[in-house]
């Protein structure tokens, strides 16, 4: 079975306030300190695949859109996986 999990680069929801900002003019958050991370609900998918995945073969391929996207957070779901 191929499992394909999709993910995406968020401002860390653990982060204080004080690690960002809001631009009025394009309403968007910029982050000042705290580096993002991969979405919560993203790190569940991986989770649930891997268990999938242990209960018989397949693979899994983790896919994340943008521009910008942090190294650490393509990382994230690699990590996750045990290494056989």
């Amino acid at each position: 079975m191929n499992i394909i999990v999709c993910v995406k680069q968020v401002i860390d929801p653990e982060a204080p306030p004080s690690s960002f900002k809001v631009d009025p003019a394009t309403n968007k958050a910029e982050m000042k300190s705290a580096p993002p991370v991969i979405d919560p609900y993203g790190e569940y998918a991986v989770e649930a695949a891997l268990k999938i995945k242990d209960a018989g073969a397949g693979k899994i391929t983790v896919m994340s859109l943008g521009g910008n996207l942090l190294r650490e957070v393509v990382k994230k779901p690699l990590a996750m996986a045990p290494t056989n």
